[in-house]
């Protein structure tokens, strides 16, 4: 039996006094619009291998109209978020046209970050697992090949994908090695 486990904070003060800072540097009407000023989607993906457990993923992507784009995905790191890609999608998006962008990049936000879904508490979820889904991402938007990179936790969740058949290569970045999955 899987064991059971709970979510939230100790101490409220630290989440509200964390909340107040997170608000005054990042006006939240200004990180909306900017996160509006690209396409966002979300797909129900059922897990393969846990029963009973659908996630909703949410992601931006840029589709490319130039049939030699490479798809791309592209996975944040923690604490992080697809914020941290909006320089990546603002330049491309300066610099292409949809007919000559030369990559397909989809930025979804990891299980329990974001507009995805929580993480189960009633099965263990680890990075693999949203790599899994991930894939069944890229292969639902048609991409039987692509290539995965990440910075931090999103370089394990690419690290993952790189295993898979239809990942051709993964590029990551994490400090301090990845001898924890050893």
């Amino acid at each position: 039996m899987a064991r059971v486990r709970t979510r939230g904070v100790e101490d409220i003060r630290l989440v509200r006094r964390v909340s107040a800072s997170t608000l005054h540097a990042h006006p939240r009407r200004q990180t909306e619009d900017t996160i509006n000023s690209f396409p966002n989607y979300t797909a129900q993906i059922a897990h393969p291998t846990q029963p009973n457990h659908t996630y909703s993923i949410h992601f931006i992507a840029l589709f490319s109209a130039n049939p030699a784009a490479v798809p791309v995905i592209a996975t944040h790191g923690w604490p992080g978020s697809i914020l941290e890609f909006i320089p990546l999608l603002q330049h491309l998006t300066q610099k292409y046209t949809p007919e000559t962008l030369p990559v397909h990049l989809i930025v979804p936000s990891l299980v329990g970050y974001g507009f995805s879904s929580p993480p189960p508490v009633d099965v263990d979820f680890a990075t693999k697992d949203n790599a899994t889904l991930f894939d069944v991402l890229m292969r639902g938007l048609g991409f039987d090949k692509y290539i995965a990179q990440g910075g931090d936790v999103g370089s394990l969740v690419a690290r993952f994908l790189g295993e898979l058949d239809a990942c051709k290569g993964e590029s990551g970045t994490l400090c301090g090695g990845l001898g924890v999955l050893r």
